[in-house]
Parts: structure tokens; sequence; C-alpha cells
């Protein structure tokens, strides 16, 4: 079996960094832009529209509905189709992102990301989730290819509740596990190739910026400061969890999140504060040495991450309860044909129930010093 090495075009990050480049690299694909944008970033849109006059581009803007669905791509397809752009433009967080990457794979045109308020993997990679009207993960889509341009603005996320911050950083946990398996089990990728060793490696570098400097680019973004700490952080949870991702895929941790949003109480949770929970059981589910578990929980604890079922919104934890979100997990379960472990409802009640009473253990142990 063949490898392949998926990677974004241009990967660009640091202060104003939107200001000072966007406008540049929507001209070296022409001078239309399409640009999806959400409410809470028109400010930054007008401002780019604004640019983009001074520098004889055009963009026509178009309100995201917040959700990236079916229709709701069928609906920003047909704008941008009639505003026959040169390239899309996204602007706003992961589904909005989401979005943008299949309508410029569906009119086969360029597409820059800009991630905001905070930036996580969804950003650089080739994937995009498709939900249903109730946030239910429906599908999964494989784009042609990543992103053509990606631009991280640190100023913009630094301004930003570090709760984005956090909550990307819970969608790049799952990055290393997730490529470990693909390189145990040698199962291909969803375009058929095998993961290469890169993804693994990057896997482990993300691991260790997340250990290493998460709890200080937490910090720093609580008092608004742009650090080296923050840098690295973002680049961890956009880039290396990105590549990663599009480079090996979805195993256990994917699966259990994708269980998780059938449920109506999870919805206030952030994509990667669901992930975070989903990879603490993956955790229990593989085996994975007490080493490795301490240091995830101890890490989701430092910088808030959610280490129970109470912290996604699941507030009756009883043994019915979590029985039902195991077989909302199994009856999803169409990534891990080859996974190390048998997913079955038994196993993954266990698991959540692991997590539960670990991380209630840990709440009472800080109460109680």
């Amino acid at each position: 079996m063949i490898t392949s090495l998926e990677l974004p075009n241009q990967y660009i990050q640091g202060p104003d960094a939107l200001k000072t480049h966007m406008i540049d690299k929507i001209k070296k694909f022409g001078h239309n832009a399409f640009m999806l944008c959400e409410t809470a970033v028109l400010d930054t849109a007008v401002d780019a529209e604004r640019d983009a006059v001074d520098a004889c581009v055009k963009i026509t803007k178009a309100l995201f509905n917040g959700v990236c669905t079916e229709e709701e791509s069928e609906r920003v397809f047909t704008a941008a189709a009639a505003a026959s752009p040169d390239c899309i433009v996204g602007i706003g967080g992961e589904e909005l992102l989401d979005t943008a990457k299949v309508v410029a794979g569906q009119l086969n045109l360029p597409v820059i990301i800009v991630p905001v308020p905070v930036a996580s993997e969804s950003s650089c990679s080739n994937i995009s989730i498709l939900y249903n009207s109730r946030g239910e993960v429906k599908t999964y889509v494989l784009l042609e290819k990543n992103p053509d341009v990606i631009i991280v603005d640190t100023k913009m996320v630094a301004e930003s509740p570090s709760r984005y911050l956090v909550a990307a950083m819970g969608c790049a946990l799952p990055a290393l596990f997730e490529a470990e398996s693909f390189r145990k089990t040698g199962t291909p990728k969803i375009n058929g190739f095998l993961s290469p060793a890169t993804a693994y490696r990057l896997g482990w570098l993300c691991y260790d910026t997340l250990l290493d400097y998460g709890l200080q680019a937490k910090q720093d973004n609580d008092a608004n400061q742009i650090t080296d700490s923050l840098e690295s952080v973002l680049e961890a949870s956009t880039l290396l969890s990105g590549v990663c991702f599009s480079n090996s895929g979805m195993m256990v941790p994917h699966t259990i999140y994708n269980g998780l949003t059938s449920l109506a109480e999870t919805r206030s949770a952030y994509h990667g504060e669901k992930l975070a929970i989903s990879t603490l059981a993956t955790l229990y589910l593989q085996g994975e040495p007490a080493e490795i578990v301490n240091d995830i929980f101890a890490f989701c604890e430092s910088v808030g991450l959610p280490v129970t079922l109470d912290d996604i919104g699941i507030m009756d934890t009883s043994d019915a309860c979590i029985r039902h979100v195991a077989e909302n997990v199994c009856a999803r379960g169409i990534f891990v044909q080859n996974e190390l472990i048998a997913l079955f409802p038994d196993a993954v009640t266990q698991a959540l129930r692991q997590v539960q009473q670990e991380g209630w253990r840990r709440k009472l142990n800080k109460k109680c010093v």
C-alpha cells in the first residue's frame, strides 16, 4: 500500500495577519472574492471590504446560518456561484470554515481560511463535518485538497475569550492517539492511502506542545497577551493537528464525539470540549498506561477542559443514561472497523463510567485540599 501526504499550500500566523495579508492573497487568485462570514465578525468583514476597494478587489459578502448542514452548503453554493468569484474566503468558526471548504470544492475554487475567534484542526484539514439540523454529526466529507491559504491572526485570538482557545486545544488532543491507531493497525485513510510516518510524528509534536505550553497560553490569553506560548499552542492546535488529522483520520475519539452530538444536552458544549471527554474515554478503551491517563486528565484540569460528563451538559449520569450514550456511540461507529479494540456498548459504557469516576475523584480531591 502507498502512503500519501496532504498539506495546505500556505499557513500564515501572527498579529494583524488578516489585515496585512488577506487582500494580497485574494489578488493571487484574481480580483473577485466570495466571503462567507458570521454576524460576530461583521466588523472584520467590513474592514476587509474597505481594504479590498482600495486594492481594486471586489468582495461579495454572505452571512452564515450557523450550522454546517447539506442545506446550508447548498444555499451558500448557490450564492457563491451567482457571484462568479475567483476564490472563496471563510471568516469565522469551525462550522463556517467547513462550509466554505465544501463550497470551494464544489466550485473547484481556491479557498482562504480565516479562523475567528480561534483556530482549530478544521482550519487546515481536507475534511469537513456535515451535521443535521439538530446538530448531530451526519457525515464527513473528504475534500480534494487542503485549504490554499490559512491566516491566523494572533491579535484577534488574544482579544477573544480563552474558552475558544481551550476548546481548540481539546480539538487537537486526540490527534496523536488517532494517528497512533492508524500506524499500529495499518488502516488506510479515507482517500485509500496509508498514513505517512510524518502524521504520527506531528501528532507527538502537537501533544508535547499542548502539554508543555497549554496552561501558559491559556493564562496569556486571559491577560490578552500575545506570547511565544500562545503562538506555539495556536500553531499546534491549527497546523500540527490539522495536518495530522488530514493524514491519519478519525478513530475512536471522533466516534465517541459523533455519539455525544446525538444528545441534546451536549449542544452547548463546544466541539473541542466534547472531544476532550471522547479522548479521555478512548484512553481507557485502549488501555493506555496510567501515566498517560494521568497526564491528559491533569492537562484538561489545568486549562479548563471537561473531565466529567456533567461538564458537557450530561447531568443524568446514572448507569442507564451512560449506557444510552454508549449505544449512541456504537451506532455511529463508522470509523473504527480496523481499530485495535472492539467498540461495543459494554466497553464504551465502562470507559465513560471510568472517566466520570476519575473526573469526580479529582474534583473532590481539589475541594479537600
